[in-house]
């Protein structure tokens, strides 16, 4: 588990609190679509990956977890694959593909939930 220190506006900040969770939101998505390609599809070394937000409403502190399950003899090239990547992602970004993928899927999330 890899867990990241968030700084979220207070739900009282209107448009600010809600772009700043969507945002983190997709990012979280993001991460977790990629980690999910990286480490399952091509290292073949986890099942899942969840990349989470958790806060909560009255601090403007939230944190951002990285999990996944694995063999314990993988644990170390693993966690050390996911680091490459977190760093990957923070210095040049999503792909547009993976942009893309992540506003498809929020997009027909929100859907669903107003369905």
């Amino acid at each position: 588990m890899i867990i990241f220190h968030a700084s979220v506006p207070m739900e009282d900040a209107g448009a600010e609190h809600l772009e700043a969770v969507l945002s983190i939101q997709a990012a979280c998505r993001c991460t977790q679509d990629r980690l999910l390609d990286r480490l399952r599809r091509e290292a073949g070394g986890v099942y899942s990956v969840s990349v989470t937000l958790g806060r909560n409403s009255l601090s403007p502190h939230g944190h951002i977890t990285v999990s996944f399950d694995c063999d314990p003899a993988c644990h170390e090239p693993l966690a050390t694959q996911a680091l490459a990547e977190l760093q990957q992602l923070q210095s040049v970004g999503p792909t547009a593909a993976e942009a893309a993928g992540v506003a498809s899927a929020l997009t027909e999330a929100h859907a669903r939930n107003l369905a």
